[in-house]
């Protein structure tokens, strides 16, 4: 009984730990289609949206790599000098986003990306480039948020990062709310998203660093970095930030792409230009909508980092087991969510008309390409486990061969689905999906290999201290021997003097 009764208490842990993780994935969703309404109620609202569209998702392309600072703070900070390497890290990398960022904006580099590659005319394409040069520091301010935030998940404080996210969005609409009432809206809407996301951001890195002060700088080891047994302690620097780093950079980034490169096959392939433009705006619509009931788990690879790996605030460890059993929990919940969404027609088209205002024929259009989109929380959860484990061990080289995977295999379905008949925003989906598990199986494979690779270490490393022991107990029976022979050669010679 008492067995039972802890392990719901594991369990109720973990639950309260990753809700307001939850909540963040959610509120981010929800703040970018803010963001989107209020240019929506501004002046030359059809050519701002698109620019804003265009900047603000290549913005998040050079955004990606910061998001993934929050797991050197989940992992790799433990004293006070760690934190300020990764702050160095986070202002240079910053800086080197921030100056391509403001090429795009000022050189020819932007014509060609956005006028040129993109087909959109002068009023789009000027204002796009504009929005590049709002944005440059957004990157930088968001790194420096995660790092914070990933050192509160450390010391399991994710209350106060879900409070953050809370804060970020309300500052968001406070924002809006007010500019709408100023010039901007009629001379400079673009204007109104930019400051509106950096407030959000400001806010959110204010939140965040105002408690890591008051609950976990004081907690913080001054000297040495406490690490756990398997990785050995050793100093925290900017190539070992960066080595730990890129294999998440690279796999965000590829995975932020992924949706451009469908929406391009998913146009080209159409029959006609709008079915082309309509196939776009069913994927647009569908990607936040599948996202808002299975995106929460990917917050789940940090469980493993800061449960089963040297717990800190008081808080029990908690086995590997244990914590794959309650991610296969959230990944059947998510699906059971997502059949109930997606696959009952009449709750589907009344979700899409009531949270995105659309017509009842376009959100039908809608119905096929969700569907596809129920089948993906089983794999993401999958996925987040073993991410998250091989995050806890440092490992995540091994996460970087599943990015190409991903990538290819979505480019192979995009060319092989429309001779099978399958077009427009259902070919686009189904290709991501093959893609998402091709990676997730590439990840599966990739923990299995180190898992095997530390057994055989393991192993190794038992055959010595065994085989050590024995030489030791051989050398001291050796002795013993020694000590015995010496004993009966001095009795011997004392009975001949006497």
């Amino acid at each position: 009984m008492a067995l039972r009764v802890s392990c719901q208490g594991t369990y109720i842990s973990l639950f309260r730990y990753l809700v307001p993780l939850a909540f963040t994935t959610v509120v981010v969703d929800i703040g970018e289609q803010f963001l989107n309404r209020s240019i929506a109620q501004g002046a030359n609202a059809v050519h701002t949206l698109a620019a804003f569209g265009l900047a603000y998702t290549l913005t998040k392309f050079f955004m990606a790599p910061m998001e993934e600072m929050k797991q050197v703070g989940l992992v790799l900070v433990h004293d006070h000098r760690g934190r300020q390497k990764a702050l160095g890290t986070v202002i240079g990398a910053g800086l080197l986003s921030a100056a391509f960022l403001v090429a795009i904006g000022k050189t020819k580099l932007g014509i060609w990306l956005v006028d040129d590659l993109h087909q959109v005319d002068g009023i789009t394409g000027s204002l796009a480039r504009q929005a590049f040069l709002y944005l440059c520091g957004l990157p930088a301010l968001q790194g420096l948020a995660w790092v914070h935030g990933g050192v509160l998940l450390q010391w399991h404080h994710s209350a106060l990062v879900g409070a953050a996210s809370l804060a970020d969005i309300g500052m968001q609409i406070l924002t809006v709310g007010v500019l709408l009432h100023t010039s901007l809206k009629c001379f400079q809407t673009i204007a109104i998203p930019v400051l509106a996301a950096y407030a959000g951001m400001t806010t959110r890195l204010v939140f965040l660093v105002c408690g890591y002060y008051y609950y976990v700088h004081r907690r913080l080891n001054e000297s040495k970095e406490t690490t756990s047994e398997k990785m050995p302690s050793k100093p925290l620097t900017v190539r070992r930030i960066l080595g730990f780093l890129w294999p998440l950079a690279l796999v965000q980034m590829v995975q932020k792409i992924s949706r451009p490169i469908i929406n391009l096959f998913a146009a080209r392939t159409a029959a006609t230009v709008s079915s082309g433009v309509e196939a776009v705006a069913v994927l647009s619509v569908s990607y936040p909508v599948a996202h808002l009931p299975y995106g929460w788990l990917n917050d789940t690879r940090a469980l493993a980092p800061a449960f089963q790996k040297n717990p800190k605030n008081g808080c029990p460890r908690v086995s590997g087991r244990k914590i794959a059993r309650f991610i296969a929990g959230c990944g059947i919940t998510s699906f059971a969510m997502m059949a109930i969404m997606f696959w009952i027609p009449d709750v589907t088209i009344s979700i899409l008309v009531t949270m995105i205002s659309v017509s009842q024929e376009f959100a039908q259009m809608c119905v096929e390409p969700l569907r596809i989109f129920s089948f993906l929380p089983l794999g993401v959860a999958t996925r987040a486990h073993c991410s998250g484990w091989l995050i806890m061990k440092g490992t995540t080289k091994a996460l970087s061969p599943s990015a190409p995977v991903r990538v290819v295999i979505i480019i192979i379905q995009l060319f092989i689905l429309p001779s099978l008949g399958v077009t427009g925003a259902p070919m686009g989906v189904a290709a991501l999906l093959s893609g998402f598990y091709g990676e997730a199986t590439v990840v599966v494979i990739a923990s299995l290999v180190v898992r095997l690779r530390d057994k055989r270490k393991r192993r190794t490393m038992q055959t010595a201290t065994v085989g050590r022991e024995q030489i030791e107990m051989l050398a001291a029976e050796e002795t013993e021997r020694e000590d015995l022979t010496l004993d009966d050669h001095c009795e011997l010679e004392h009975e001949h003097t006497v």
